[in-house]
């Protein structure tokens, strides 16, 4: 019986003493301590983004209910080169980048603990940066091939978009948000200058392109030509005459061969200036407007800018039947490069000739008197 009341007195120290031992115990009553509820830790990590290569000495952690005393990775990864110290922090120097996700068990010095997410991305240390082939030609109407982008320092884990930021693209043509690629077929002819800005998680870059879409068809070069001009005096301008070029795209010219001495090529095409030097000057000028070019050969004559004179020896008599005396044709202020050519109008006495070279010779058969004239020309000249 006394063995039994003392196991009976006894069989509520031992439940107590197994609620103690299970769930911790506060202050006791006569039989039995009162359980207490365990205080856990209010931790929670804030997202950070750093750069690769940069020392994080800190995580950023907000904490309640006492400080943390231990701490223990459960889930997940940190970045490398980082590591999860027993106060919770995390700290170190990432050497990859990449989105790090873990989970720490957080333990505080009242015997609590939870597990807090935490998530660190490391992005490349350079900045981002987006291209484009620039600048590019297009002809209207044709399906230009994709223009893709060339992203740079990009973290690939990261959603990517991209969207246009500035000016207008061509009629025709669109952007694509998700690749960044630019396709279609141009309408209109003309220059266009637009922004495409690429969006990847928090950072941003911007591409300033430039695209002209030039006429279909040819580019065509004319210049009014051959011309003569005397030497020693300023020739008129010699404008160029350009057909079916872009609006809005500049033309540039370029020289193929010599011009007289003393002219130019300008920049807008025109050729000017005073010719010193007599004779013929063949040369080509070219034009290119966009991604056409068209060209213009050219022949330019400087002559002599003396006056051009012919004369014979006057009345002259010759028998009938005998061979004349060569008649020599005199020439003054003649451009020596240049062939001069001879003409008569009226009739020569029958038997007579003149020739190429404005001789005139042969034999007359016929009596009589005969009125004609001779006329030589050079160059442009009579």
């Amino acid at each position: 019986m006394f063995s039994s009341l003392i196991l009976k007195r006894l069989l509520p120290v031992l439940a107590c003493l197994g609620l103690v031992l299970n769930q911790g115990c506060g202050s006791s009553s006569s039989y039995c301590a009162q359980t207490a509820d365990v205080v856990k830790p209010g931790a929670v990590y804030t997202d950070q983004t750093i750069l690769v290569g940069h020392a994080l000495t800190d995580l950023p952690i907000v904490t309640a209910n006492g400080p943390i005393t231990s701490a223990v990775r459960v889930d997940g990864a940190v970045p490398p080169g980082m590591t999860l110290r027993a106060d919770g922090a995390v700290v170190g120097t990432p050497t990859d980048i990449g989105v790090y996700a873990f989970q720490a068990r957080l333990a505080n010095d009242q015997g609590g603990s939870v597990d807090a997410p935490g998530r660190i991305t490391v992005l490349p240390a350079d900045a981002l940066f987006l291209s484009y082939v620039t600048p590019r030609t297009f002809t209207a109407g044709v399906a230009i091939p994709a223009q893709l982008p060339t992203l740079e320092n990009a973290l690939p884990v990261l959603g990517t978009t991209y969207a246009l930021t500035g000016g207008t693209l061509p009629a025709g043509l669109i952007l694509d948000p998700a690749a960044g690629a630019l396709t279609g077929t141009p309408t209109t002819p003309g220059v266009a200058t637009f922004a495409v800005t690429v969006t990847n998680g928090t950072r941003t870059a911007t591409a300033n392109l430039t695209y002209i879409i030039q006429n279909a068809g040819a580019l065509t070069l004319t210049y009014a030509t051959p011309k003569f001009f005397a030497a020693n005096a300023a020739i008129p301008t010699q404008n160029p005459t350009v057909g079916n070029a872009t609006a809005g795209v500049g033309t540039s010219f370029s020289l193929t061969g010599s011009l007289p001495p003393g002219l130019v090529l300008n920049a807008d095409g025109t050729l000017t200036g005073t010719p010193t030097t007599e004779g013929t000057y063949a040369f080509t000028v070219g034009a290119a407007n966009g991604s056409r070019t068209a060209s213009a050969d050219l022949v330019y004559i400087v002559e002599n800018p003396v006056p051009l004179t012919l004369s014979y020896v006057p009345l002259r008599y010759f028998p009938m039947g005998s061979a004349i005396e060569r008649q020599d044709p005199t020439l003054g202020g003649v451009t020596a490069s240049l062939t001069t050519a001879f003409a008569h109008t009226g009739a020569l006495p029958p038997g007579l000739g003149l020739n190429a070279d404005g001789t005139i010779t042969g034999t007359p058969t016929a009596t009589g008197t005969y009125a004609f004239s001779v006329a030589a020309t050079n160059g442009s000249r009579t």
